[in-house]
C-alpha cells in the first residue's frame, strides 16, 4: 500500500509536487512549464545536479547540464507503469536530446513499475541520445 493516495491527485497537482519536490527536496532551481506546448517536458534544470538527498546517481555531469522532468500520473491507485505508456514520450526526448535540451531525463510517476518496464523504457531513452535516464515509479 503506498504511503500518499498519489492516484487521487489530478496530473497537474502531481506535476507541481514533483517540481516542488525536485526543488526543495534535491536542493535545485527547476522549473515547470504550462499545460500546453510543453513539447515533451514537464519540467527543466540546467546546471550541476546538487543531490544532497543522494537520490540520484548522475556521475560526472558537466556544469551546464541539461535536466528534464516527464510526469505520467494515473488515476487507478493500482496502476503499473508500462512501457507503451510511454512510448510517446521517447520521439520527445529524441528531439530534445538532439536540440541539446536533455542529456538526463526523470521519467516521474505515481504507479508502481516493474524492473522490466523501467530497463526498457532506460533502453529506449538512451536509444533516443539521453545520456541519463531515470525512471522513479510511486512505490
Amino acid at each position: 500500500m503506498p504511503y500518499f493516495a498519489l492516484h487521487t491527485m489530478g496530473w497537474r497537482a502531481f506535476q507541481d509536487l514533483a517540481g516542488a519536490v525536485l526543488r526543495e527536496v534535491l536542493g535545485q532551481t527547476f522549473q515547470t512549464f504550462a499545460d500546453a506546448n510543453d513539447a515533451g517536458r514537464d519540467g527543466a534544470f540546467y546546471g550541476r545536479w546538487n543531490d544532497r538527498a543522494g537520490v540520484f546517481d548522475v556521475g560526472e555531469v558537466p556544469a551546464d547540464s541539461p535536466f528534464v522532468l516527464q510526469c505520467k500520473h494515473i488515476a487507478r491507485d493500482s496502476a503499473t507503469l508500462t512501457p507503451s505508456l510511454v512510448k510517446g514520450e521517447i520521439a520527445k526526448a529524441r528531439a530534445l536530446a538532439m536540440r541539446g535540451l536533455c542529456s538526463s531525463y526523470l521519467l516521474i510517476t505515481n504507479a508502481r513499475v516493474s524492473g522490466s518496464s523501467e530497463a526498457q523504457i532506460r533502453q529506449w531513452l538512451q536509444e533516443a541520445g539521453v545520456a541519463r535516464p531515470f525512471v522513479l515509479g510511486g512505490s
